[in-house]
């Protein structure tokens, strides 16, 4: 993965271990928690903060169940060519699952480079990526490609956030 702003969310202070091993291998990232504890950040809910990482962040690495995941980030989700990678990781670490933005956000490619930094395995859907069809130079010429859009949307993207955190 490229260096990028890197945001990891526990559900529970029991998943703190595996967030400190991401933030090993990404020195620059913010690890989340509801309690407070040496090298996180204290948040109120994860409600509370989603919205703003969605805002600032590139990545999204939220260690919990999917369902509860999902929920958080419903509210927030716009157009795959806007909104940061955001990828699911089971509390014991096995499973790891990119949720949304897979080739554009790459969470396909960080998924995959978590299952190997913490010895899970990475859930990949995509069928391009499952057939090879994705893979190489020709998929970072498409990402290439689709980010000229994501800075086009971005006021929209902007907006439309801070209307549902007004709400």
């Amino acid at each position: 993965m490229n260096k990028r702003s890197l945001a990891i969310v526990v559900v529970s202070t029991s998943s703190l271990p595996l967030a400190r091993q991401i933030k090993k291998q990404f020195p620059d990232a913010v690890i989340y928690s509801k309690e407070s504890e040496e090298e996180t950040v204290l948040m109120e809910s994860i409600d509370s903060i989603m919205g703003d990482l969605f805002l600032k962040t590139d990545a999204i690495v939220f260690i919990g169940a999917m369902g509860i995941c999902v929920r958080c980030i419903a509210p927030y989700i716009m157009d795959k060519h806007t909104d940061p990678a955001v990828v699911c990781i089971d509390s014991t670490g096995k499973y790891i699952i990119p949720v949304l933005s897979g080739h554009i956000g790459g969470a396909n490619e960080l998924s995959t480079e978590l299952a190997q930094l913490l010895g899970g395995n990475a859930i990949v859907t995509t069928q391009s990526d499952n057939t090879g069809l994705g893979i190489g130079y020709a998929g970072r010429e498409v990402r290439l490609v689709c980010r000229c859009r994501r800075f086009e949307r971005q006021r929209e993207r902007d907006e439309h956030l801070h209307r549902r955190l007004r709400q």
